[in-house]
């Protein structure tokens, strides 16, 4: 049974939900699909929310696992199709995530006959395009973040492209079976960055979503090791004023509630900004994760990670009122959507993605999204 609600203030953090980058690839997502004939796919979950990816689905945009790139590509129409339907049948739109991807398989997507849409964030462009350059100029790279990472896996591919320029320029290319001049080594910590080889001279790159404690430490620890560091700055401002925003807001309130999808790297970097306050703290992806326990508080901070749509903080908000006596808000919900469109969205999102295992693999005859747990 719900403990009885002593919450009497919600205060939003002055900057949280979408970034810029994760709003513009919805929407290119959602263009796409309204304007583009044939199967629309996102080539792996667009952004790492459920709601948002239950969203996108129930609107015709599937999730495709990059393992079955091939089959969806170049399934065959139907024999004895009309040409319309033909046309129809074959035709394949893919939408590059915001995390953005390697070279080669964008020039991969394009061989193939897509109609590619690209939505990679332009910060992470940027990281890709002077990753690229340091390449070109010789110098090792090293990256600052998850390995697994999509926009790390991504960035890697653009270093290879500038080691293979660099390559390019000595007097009859690479000689064969010799070490790349220029190598990528990706560093999760300080501990990782301070076991580096002696380098001469490398570039640091962050992950756009790290943050910049975290960045200080590696870039320290590989000063140690690399004689000429050069450290880019990369990690994203909207990243940085969304845990800014949460630290400042902390002094206020007595517990808090992070709102955003479970495997999101910038959610997880701001739950553990939320944790370093010392105050209570809850990781929610939709309304059904509220705790029991966040109604013993009478002052409730919330914020958002960069993947997290409104429609989604509007209900949680909406919930920690309902629990009990009438709350007051700090921020203006005027322009949010209505609850029961809310409701309805996260409704939405339970079932679709509740239902679709833990594994996220997707078989090629059954393209969805990528399952994401919650946690509670």
């Amino acid at each position: 049974m719900r403990k009885v609600n002593c919450i009497k203030v919600i205060t939003r953090a002055h900057t949280l939900g979408y970034c810029g980058g994760v709003r513009m690839a919805v929407r290119m997502a959602e263009h796409a699909r309204a304007h583009h004939r044939g199967s629309v796919y996102t080539l792996g979950p667009l952004v790492h929310n459920p709601v948002t990816l239950a969203r996108l689905r129930a609107r015709g945009i599937e999730c495709l696992d990059p393992a079955h790139l091939s089959f969806a590509l170049h399934a065959p129409a139907a024999p004895g199709a009309a040409p319309h339907a033909v046309e129809e049948k074959t035709a394949r739109t893919v939408v590059i995530r915001a995390h953005g991807v390697a070279p080669e398989v964008y020039e991969a997507l394009e061989r193939s006959g897509a109609q590619v849409v690209d939505a990679t964030c332009p910060r992470v462009k940027e990281s890709q395009r002077r990753a690229q350059g340091f390449a070109a100029q010789g110098l090792h790279v090293i990256l600052a973040g998850d390995r697994n990472h999509g926009e790390i896996v991504g960035i890697e591919g653009y270093v290879r492209a500038g080691a293979a320029q660099a390559c390019s320029h000595l007097p009859g290319g690479a000689p064969d079976g010799m070490l790349p001049q220029v190598q990528c080594f990706v560093v999760q910590n300080a501990r990782e960055a301070a076991a580096l080889p002696c380098l001469a001279r490398a570039a640091l790159l962050a992950q756009t979503t790290i943050t910049q404690g975290e960045y200080d430490a590696i870039a320290a620890a590989a000063r140690t090791r690399v004689r000429e560091l050069t450290v880019a700055r990369t990690i994203c401002a909207a990243t940085a004023r969304r845990q800014a925003a949460l630290r400042a807001l902390a002094p206020t309130v007595e517990a808090l509630l992070v709102i955003g999808g479970a495997h999101s790297a910038n959610t997880q970097r701001l739950l553990h900004t939320a944790r370093e306050t010392s105050l209570p703290t809850w990781l929610v992806e939709r309304v059904e994760d509220i705790p029991p326990d966040i109604y013993a508080f009478s002052a409730v901070g919330i914020s958002a990670g960069a993947s997290t749509p409104d429609c989604v903080i509007a209900a949680v908000e909406q919930a920690l009122r309902t629990g009990g006596a009438p709350v007051a808000s700090r921020v203006s919900s005027s322009a949010l959507p209505k609850v029961s469109t809310c409701r309805a969205v996260c409704a939405a999102a339970t079932s679709s993605v509740g239902s679709a295992g833990a594994s996220g693999a997707v078989s090629p005859g059954a393209v969805r999204p990528f399952a994401v747990g919650s946690v509670r």
